[in-house]
């Protein structure tokens, strides 16, 4: 099973962090956008996640799988980093000063483009980055219920989705609520591909 479950939103650990660390104070906002400008390459931007917390198990992951130009996620379609920092420095442009910033990852069916749509509201700026789903398999299940859900005809993915109970409403059409890897933890990986 690929560690993003296609259709399956997600906030993961490292969008937690700098969602985190960008909400906190103007301060960290501007030094974060100034920082990731100057990250013109994946080691200089696994650098400032390491300041701003991120362990050096979930920068690994990133190098190894999201990063990684020949063996990592979506060889075809590498390098993806110039596009994802463009993306993350767009949105804190867009966000300014005060308005929250909210991230999130969405792997779909399509295995062609990876792209980063930006929607602003009064409340807050919402950055979603879309994938192909990911072609190396996990070796763990998600278990954390998170606050997102998704209502579709399809059926949930054991390692990515419960069905909520049901109701009367449309029995041909379930909400399935996300579930997360618990707080602190990355998706442990192996090189083993993914069918597809």
């Amino acid at each position: 099973m690929p560690a993003g479950v296609v259709g399956h939103i997600t906030k993961g650990i490292v969008h937690r962090a700098v969602d985190h660390w960008v909400n906190s104070s103007p301060a960290n906002r501007a030094e974060f956008l100034a920082a990731v400008k100057r990250a013109t390459a994946v080691d200089d931007y696994l650098t400032v996640l390491k300041r701003i917390g991120v362990s050096d198990t979930a920068t690994a992951y990133l190098r190894d799988t999201w990063y990684n130009t020949r063996t990592g996620y979506w060889p075809r379609l590498q390098p993806i980093y110039p596009l994802l920092r463009r993306g993350l420095i767009k949105a804190l442009e867009v966000a300014g000063d005060r308005t929250p910033l909210d991230s999130y990852w969405l792997p779909t069916a399509e295995n062609v483009f990876i792209a980063v749509p930006i929607c602003q509201n009064p409340w807050c700026v919402i950055r979603v980055i879309v994938t192909p789903p990911p072609t190396i398999m996990s070796e763990q299940p998600r278990t954390v219920p998170a606050p997102m859900w998704t209502v579709k005809k399809t059926a949930g993915d054991p390692l990515g989705e419960t069905e909520e109970s049901g109701d009367d409403l449309d029995s041909e059409v379930k909400v399935w609520r996300a579930l997360e890897f618990p707080d602190g933890e990355v998706m442990r990986y192996s090189t083993t591909r993914a069918q597809g």
